[in-house]
Order: structure tokens, then C-alpha cells, then sequence
């Protein structure tokens, strides 16, 4: 039921929708813009065991096993302060990660550099890349192991170019749809319910301004027309029944004159 009643007051107030739209729509093509894209390159080392497992004709990749608590130590250095700020310090939006290679089972390294620009990401690809080696040593020089003991690192594949990301502007550009449509919707729905109330009310000062009945004068008599002609006998009898009692009073009082004879 809410949601018909909102179809509709999106239908009565049209105009107020579309203008939200086109809000959103702007909005979105500005947030598209306003937010960079990003460039990722990728590349795979792997640890190889020392030369006197292996030994002069043996196979690394047969002696690989029990590498991998080395290359976490690696990993767990290779992202700490100590060699980060000097790769990304005052250079960006740079950044890089250093992890075991979910997709592989041995002790494969997965490094991922992004920047925002492909130059930008092949160059600090690159410098992680030459830093491996160094920061493996320094591992192994701390706990002094002898050269014929010590773990190698070789690089396995790595881009030639990046790759452009858009993720984070459609993450962006989605919420910000969302958010806008949203928006939308609800001020839609509340200036329908404000303009519709005003309406009824409206309405219902109208009815009851036409149901008022003025109060109404009295009637003015009207004469009975049957007993007209009665009254009027009555008071023609009368007038000569008045007539008559005039000329008794005066035949009663005349004086008589003396007659002389001749």
C-alpha cells in the first residue's frame, strides 16, 4: 500500500522527479570527474631454497616446501614503514601491496603497485620489484647465514603496462546515484503529501463555506383572499347601518315650523 500511494505521488509530481533526476544526473557526471582513475601493474616473485638443498644438479622447484613461513617474514617486512616511505613518501597517490599469491600453492609473491597514471604505476612497480632482493638479504645477513644457505628470490611474470582502473569511480558514481535517487524520491514524496493536505483543506473551507445558510427574513403576511369579500360586506353594512342611525338623530332633533293660515 505505501509503495502505490508513492508510485502515484511520483506520478502527480512528475515534474519535481525529473527535476531530481537531472540533479542526480549532473551530480553524477561531476563526481565521474572530480574523481581520478587509477592505474595497477602487477608482477610474481618466488622463493627458490638455497643451493646446498638443491645442489649442483638438482631441481629448486622439487625443494620448495616449507618456504613459506620465510615468505611471510618478507612479505610482513617488504610492507612495513621502514621500506614503504621511501618508495610512496611526497610522490602521490602511490601505493603498493606485498602478499602471498592466493592462486598459487607454493611460496609465490604477488606485488601490486597503483598510481594515477600508468607510468606512474610501472615506475613504482619496478622499484618494489629491485627492493625484494635487497630486503631478503638483510633478513639473512641478520642471522648471519652462510651464502650456500641462503634463500633466493626470482621474478616470475610482470606487466609491461598497467592496467586502467575504474573501480573506485563506479563505486563513487554508484553511491552517489544512490544517494541522489534517493534523495529524490523522498522530497518527492513529502512536497506531494504537503501540496495534497493544502488541497483538501482547501476543499473542505470550500463545502463548508456553501453549506452555510443565510438566516432568513419573515414572511410578509398575506391577506386571505376568501374573506375579502366577507370584511367587505360587513363594512359596507356597517357604513350604512351608521348612515342610517345619523339621519334617525337628526329627524329626532329637527324643530318644527309654525304654518299660518290664510
Amino acid at each position: 500500500m505505501f509503495l502505490h500511494n508513492l508510485g502515484w505521488g511520483l506520478l502527480r509530481r512528475w515534474y519535481f522527479a525529473l527535476a531530481g533526476i537531472l540533479i542526480t544526473a549532473a551530480g553524477a557526471l561531476f563526481v565521474w570527474t572530480a574523481v581520478p582513475p587509477s592505474y595497477q601493474a602487477t608482477s610474481t616473485a618466488v622463493l627458490l631454497p638455497p643451493s646446498s638443498l638443491v645442489g649442483e644438479k638438482g631441481n629448486p622447484y622439487l625443494y620448495m616446501g616449507g618456504l613459506e613461513q620465510a615468505l611471510t617474514v618478507l612479505t610482513v617486512r617488504l610492507r612495513s614503514a621502514e621500506v614503504e616511505e621511501p618508495l610512496i613518501q611526497g610522490r602521490g597517490d602511490l601505493s603498493y601491496l606485498v602478499e602471498k599469491d592466493p592462486a598459487s600453492p607454493g611460496p609465490v609473491m604477488l606485488i601490486t603497485a597503483t598510481a594515477g597514471s600508468q607510468a606512474s604505476a610501472m615506475e613504482l612497480l619496478e622499484e618494489v620489484v629491485k627492493v625484494i632482493p635487497a630486503n631478503l638479504a638483510v633478513m639473512q645477513d641478520q642471522l648471519r647465514i652462510p651464502t650456500f644457505n641462503r634463500v633466493e628470490v626470482m621474478t616470475v611474470v610482470q606487466d609491461h603496462t598497467a592496467v586502467l582502473l575504474i573501480k573506485d569511480q563506479l563505486r563513487v558514481l554508484l553511491a552517489a546515484v544512490a544517494g541522489g535517487l534517493a534523495v529524490t524520491v523522498l522530497v518527492t514524496a513529502l512536497l506531494d503529501r504537503v501540496l495534497t493536505s493544502r488541497r483538501k483543506k482547501r476543499d473542505e473551507h470550500r463545502i463548508q463555506a456553501s453549506n452555510q445558510v443565510p438566516a432568513l427574513l419573515p414572511e410578509p403576511e398575506t391577506p386571505n383572499l376568501e374573506s375579502q369579500p366577507t370584511a367587505r360586506r360587513r363594512a359596507a353594512g356597517a357604513s350604512k347601518g351608521n348612515l342610517g342611525n345619523a339621519l334617525a338623530r337628526d329627524q329626532e332633533f329637527e324643530i318644527p315650523t309654525a304654518t299660518s293660515n290664510p
